[in-house]
């Protein structure tokens, strides 16, 4: 998972799903070789067929849910946008369209945000948000 998502800060999401394409499918793979081998081995069941059936359940559900869980615990990290998530540019789209001149008085010549001028902008100003 963590591989997963260095790819993704690295590259972009393509990079992400191949990593995790293929990290899933060597997972499977590796589940199935060793857990398989494991348990099926064992002789002398209670019940040869029904104890191969409730084996056979039990290591295709964790084979299906690894993978699941890997792709929803880093799904989060990779659907990051940094333009959705700024506070300060969320309340300067809001004022005036993002676009007028109230929001563009509150730019730096950077095209960064002065928060400085966003805290001493008077009340009045706010109540069109």
């Amino acid at each position: 998972m963590i591989v997963c998502l260095l790819l993704f800060m690295v590259g972009d999401k393509t990079f992400y799903y191949c990593a995790l394409a293929y990290s899933s499918l060597v997972l499977v793979l590796f589940l199935l070789r060793s857990v398989s081998h494991f348990m099926f081995d064992t002789a002398g069941s209670y019940g040869s067929d029904e104890g191969r059936k409730r084996k056979l359940i039990l290591v295709a559900f964790v084979v299906i849910t690894q993978p699941l869980i890997m792709w929803w615990l880093t799904s989060v990290a990779s659907n990051y946008d940094y333009d959705k998530f700024g506070l300060a540019q969320l309340a300067l789209s809001k004022m005036s369209g993002g676009s007028g001149s109230k929001a563009k008085q509150f730019m730096t010549n950077d095209g960064d945000i002065d928060y400085e001028a966003l805290l001493k902008m008077p009340k009045e100003d706010f109540d069109g948000m």
